[in-house]
């Protein structure tokens, strides 16, 4: 349900943002498109723009393979 065409970090993030929210209980396994929209939406609206939060599945620059979430030290959630 989330389309092919969409960046692959962003895409990565609307499937975790959709299991997030059924582990939540907000939305339902058997997610109704109208729930993915929202899903999608709610993506776009937080990572798809410069202002907005930075996806840890970005890169770090272009073309690098080195994703943000690869530049935190194993140990940083120990002192969250």
């Amino acid at each position: 349900m989330v389309p092919r065409t969409i960046d692959r970090a962003l895409r990565d993030d609307m499937i975790s943002e959709a299991y997030l929210q059924v582990l939540e209980g907000r939305i339902k396994g058997n997610a109704t498109p109208t729930d993915m929209k929202k899903v999608i939406s709610g993506v776009f609206r937080r990572f798809a723009n410069k202002w907005g939060d930075v996806s840890l599945d970005e890169p770090v620059s272009a073309g690098s393979d080195t994703l943000l979430r690869d530049m935190i030290p194993e140990d940083a959630g120990l002192y969250a």
